[in-house]
């Protein structure tokens, strides 16, 4: 509200509950900036039981948050040979914000469906360890429609926020 009164846009409409995402921290001369980040991803390796690093540069607009950013990177599969995907490409992402060191990653249901022969884990914590790395988030809360009360592939608990799992990183060759 100002002074009272709701929010309106040009056309006087009010304009009703924002977040975080509805805001563009812009620090560049322009709106529409590029910038260029580095960032480690993780995806499945080859057995599907374990992940493995991909470093990645990613060229984006300034008007689009890296940890959605690098969700979206996860979802669009790896650029090498050496790593598999491991996000259902059916899957929406419906949004992508950090409050208070923690990520929440909101997903349809078409998430809770498995596309790809890896480990419950392996999938989580792809999305876990590539957004504690790459952003200041410290734990990841995946939703699934805004509710927390799910598991994925019946094998993994997401009512709480989820800590980076080290254990699932293939040692290097």
């Amino acid at each position: 509200t100002i002074e009272g009164e709701p929010l309106t846009d040009s056309d006087g409409h009010p304009v009703g509950l924002m977040n975080g995402d509805d805001f563009v921290e812009n620090t560049g001369s322009s709106l529409s900036a590029y910038q260029t980040d580095n960032v480690t991803l993780y995806f499945a390796d080859k057995s599907g039981s374990h992940l493995v690093s991909q470093e990645t540069e990613i060229r984006h607009s300034s008007n689009v948050s890296k940890e959605k950013l690098i969700v979206e990177r996860l979802m669009k599969g790896p650029s090498d040979s050496d790593a598999y995907p491991v996000i259902n490409p059916d899957a929406n992402l419906l949004s992508v914000t950090i409050k208070d060191e923690i990520c929440y990653v909101n997903f349809d249901s078409t998430f809770l469906t498995g596309a790809y022969d890896v480990l419950p884990e392996v999938t989580v914590y792809s999305i876990v360890n590539s957004l504690v790395e790459g952003t200041e988030a410290q734990m990841v809360q995946i939703t699934i429609n805004g509710e927390t009360d799910k598991k994925y592939m019946e094998a993994v608990d997401l009512s709480q926020p989820l800590k980076e799992n080290e254990g699932l990183v293939a040692a290097e060759e």
